[in-house]
Formats: C-alpha cells, structure tokens, sequence
C-alpha cells in the first residue's frame, strides 16, 4: 500500500522500517493441528520488492530489538537485510543506538541520482542483475541490485483482480496510475470529470491505432469506513487515432461519468485500472467537500 501511494512522487523515496521483522518461513509443526499456519512467504515478498522498486522506494530497515542473543532474531534479520538489499537501502541490527540508525538513514537519502538505462533487445525475460561502479575511492553506493523483465501478456488477469480489490479498500490511495477528478454534485446525482494520464497508460499500437482497455470502479462509503452499496465498474475500450492520442498525452484522457449518491454516504471511493500493464489509480473524494452545480 505505501508502495502504491508513493508510486506518482517523483524521485527516490526512503522507507525507514522500525520493527522485529518477520520471517521468511513460519513452520507451526510443533502446535496442534488445528492452529498450525505454516508457509513460505517469498512470492509475497517478492511482489512487495518489486512494488516498491516500481515506486523507487528503497527501504532501510531498523530492528527495534536492539542487540539480542537470540538465534531465531537472525530469521527476520535475515528478511530485513533482503529488503534493503533488492531496493537499494540499508538494515541496521544488533545495536541499541537506533536513533543514529535512524539519523544515518535520513542523511543517506540526501544526495542521489537517476540513472535510466534500457534493457537490450536480446534480454531474456526474468530477473536481471544491475551493477553500478565509480572510479573515486572510499564511495559507497547503495541501488537496488536488479530488475525483473516480465514477458508480454504474462501477468494474469485473476491476479491483478485481486490488486484491484486490495486498492478499493486500502485506507491510503494508489498513484500507480495518476488521475484527477473534477466532481461537482446535483441533488442525489455526482457528476466526475475523470483525466487519466496518458502517458502512464500500456497502449499498443495495432492498425494504425492506439488500443488498450480501462476499467473504472466506485465505491461509496459511510463516515465509519462501511462499504454503501454495491461497487459499479465500467469497462472502456481505448482505440485512439494517432493525432488524438498526441492530444491526449498533453492533456490527459478525459472521461465522463455520473453515479447516484446514496444515503447516508460520506465519502467516494475512485478507481481507474489498466488492464495492461495492471496498473491502478485510486482517489478518496469527501463528499461534503464537492460543491453543487
């Protein structure tokens, strides 16, 4: 969710993590039967590391237990370093001075550099290696060790489903893909004016067209966060001619779309998804903070 809601800040971004971690294999074999949950968590962790390097986050994990003895403390430290590792940042264990861990992360985060590279044309797809080297002595660099090549048409719809939904009632907003709403009310009626960022979109080329699809959910919420009614969705198909999509890269993809408000109501749940490359954009908008036509 942090991931998702940092995706549209431009720069890196740091995560500073204070925690006892977790690890990355939960073996219950000794309990009884019933309250076992053993598993192994790596597909989960991958999805988050590649999230955040999607969002270019590099977290620093802290582990709050300071200096310990324990030998099960190296399994979640163990998670902690991963993390660091994959997205470019640092772990700081086995010491009770967390706050100059804490210090040391903020001021690591000061200087740094975009550097963007293409991957060749005969590149496999799977993960990739990245390696970066100056020639000035005593510099030490900290990136995210690699990059991972999906193969067109690979991601599974059911899968990003899920992702849709976790976005729909996640208590922060995803940025993945940047809309803007212009929403004014009339009575019962909510009318949006939606501008989806164009240039954030998969299209493909295809017969002198730009094609691609978009799906828009709503979901209406009461002042406790309970769900009010059901969640519309509306499915679009995108098929620009070349001069409209040059147009739309300089001022946004605009959609219309009107909902009734229903009772008790407080605040409006917004979601674009592009089914392409799976990205999704949500938006909360208060009602109350819409004016009247």
């Amino acid at each position: 969710m942090i991931a998702d809601h940092l995706a549209a800040v431009p720069g890196r971004k740091i995560l500073i993590w204070v925690s006892a971690g977790f690890p990355l294999n939960i073996d219950s074999s000794g309990v009884d039967r019933a309250m076992r949950s053993e598993g192994d968590y790596a597909t989960q962790i991958a999805r988050a590391i590649q999230k955040l390097n999607n969002a270019d986050v590099a977290v620093y994990p802290i582990d709050a237990r300071g200096l310990t003895a324990s030998p099960s403390a190296y399994d979640t430290i163990w998670t902690m370093k991963e993390f660091a590792l994959r997205t470019g940042g640092l772990a700081w264990y086995s010491r009770n001075d967390l706050d100059v861990g804490i210090r040391n992360d903020l001021d690591d985060i000061r200087f740094s550099y975009t550097i963007g590279f293409s991957p060749p044309e005969e590149a496999k797809y799977g993960s990739h290696k990245v390696r970066v080297k100056v020639r000035r002595p005593g510099v030490t660099l900290r990136y995210r060790e690699g990059y991972y090549l999906d193969e067109p048409g690979s991601s599974q719809v059911q899968d990003q489903r899920a992702e849709v939904v976790r976005a729909m009632f996640s208590p922060v907003d995803s940025t993945a893909l940047p809309i803007t709403v212009r929403a004014a009310r009339k009575e019962d009626n909510l009318n949006l004016l939606m501008s989806i960022d164009a240039g954030k979109l998969d299209l493909a080329f295809e017969a002198d067209r730009w094609q691609g699809k978009l799906e828009f959910q709503a979901c209406f919420k009461a002042a406790d966060g309970r769900r009010i009614g059901s969640i519309t969705s509306q499915v679009v198909e995108i098929n620009m001619r070349p001069q409209t999509h040059d147009a739309a890269l300089r001022n946004g993809l605009a959609f219309h779309i009107t909902l009734q408000i229903p009772p008790d109501a407080t605040v409006l749940k917004q979601l674009a998804w592009d089914v392409r490359s799976g990205k999704i954009g949500t938006l909360s908008i208060p009602l109350k903070m819409v004016t009247a036509n």
